[in-house]
């Protein structure tokens, strides 16, 4: 990764949110690039939130509902809003532990399961060449 996407990945890294990110690491044991996956979803959030006015300790579920729409309307992948979601409730969970937040918004919202295509199969000729 460049050191302008690390950057940019770590451009919201302040207060609440660098302590988490710091906490995945240190306490947690998380990879490096997982940390920089968490800054990119928690840098696109707060900038969300920014235009929206709402500070990151004021938001509940319609706001994380409507960021969570954000990402779909953008066409982000069902594995990046997943991704997303789960970033923003190990973020909020840390919050609440450190009672920034009285309340998890995230804990009510469902994280939707990726659709998996049915198992391939082998043809008879295929079958028969394994066996050999």
């Amino acid at each position: 990764m460049s050191n302008n996407m690390q950057q940019r990945a770590t451009g919201a890294e302040q207060g609440p949110v660098r302590a988490y990110l710091d906490h995945i690491v240190v306490e947690k044991g998380l990879s490096v690039n997982t940390r920089l996956s968490y800054a990119r979803d928690l840098a696109g959030y707060t900038a969300w939130l920014k235009a929206a006015s709402k500070p990151i300790e004021e938001a509940g579920p319609d706001e994380i509902s409507a960021f969570l729409k954000h990402l779909k309307d953008d066409g982000k992948s069902v594995r990046s809003y997943t991704r997303a979601l789960i970033t923003l409730r190990g973020f909020y969970k840390f919050l609440l532990k450190k009672r920034i937040v009285t309340a998890n918004p995230c804990a009510s919202i469902d994280i939707p399961r990726a659709p998996r295509g049915l198992p391939g199969f082998l043809k008879v000729e295929e079958v028969e060449r394994v066996r050999v």
